[in-house]
């Protein structure tokens, strides 16, 4: 758990994360390029795998802001869509959304895949298919919930 914690704070920190999402490579880096494909930029896709990481682990207020990020960038693309990649600036006001990487693909399946396992994240979904069980265990930062664990069974037709 400690490793965990420690990695996920590592991946929040600003030279990593843009306030759009995880950089593939810090700001730091003497390679360091926000257009560039692996040495800056951002991969919306990746961010499902993280928030469901955090999940695993509890570190819910990491999962609200990897979530919160990628939904608040896909505002700022046509119809919500989020494209393969988008440049690793800072948000800031020199950068106030996220640029698209020259080649990129928009949109691109693969991103929208990340929604599907951020709101798993969110809402705390659990399957665990030999029980035919789902553990619904929601996290939703701001929201208003009672502090129970719900489960129900699946039964197939």
């Amino acid at each position: 758990m400690a490793l965990a914690a420690a990695t996920a704070d590592r991946l929040i920190q600003p030279d990593l994360f843009s306030g759009w999402g995880i950089r593939t490579l810090s700001a730091e880096h003497p390679a360091y390029n926000p257009y560039s494909y692996h040495r800056g930029s951002v991969w919306p896709v990746e961010h499902g795998t993280f928030a469901l990481g955090c999940m695993r682990y509890g570190l819910w207020d990491h999962v609200a802001l990897i979530a919160r990020a990628q939904f608040e960038a896909a505002t700022l693309f046509d119809f919500y869509r989020l494209p393969e990649v988008f440049s690793g600036h800072p948000r800031d006001r020199a950068h106030p959304f996220p640029a698209l990487y020259p080649q990129a693909n928009a949109p691109q399946a693969w991103s929208a895949s990340a929604i599907f396992c951020l709101l798993q994240s969110l809402l705390g979904l659990y399957p665990y298919a030999p029980l035919r069980l789902l553990i619904v265990d929601p996290h939703l930062s701001g929201c208003r919930r009672s502090r129970s664990r719900t489960s129900a069974s699946v039964t197939p037709r």
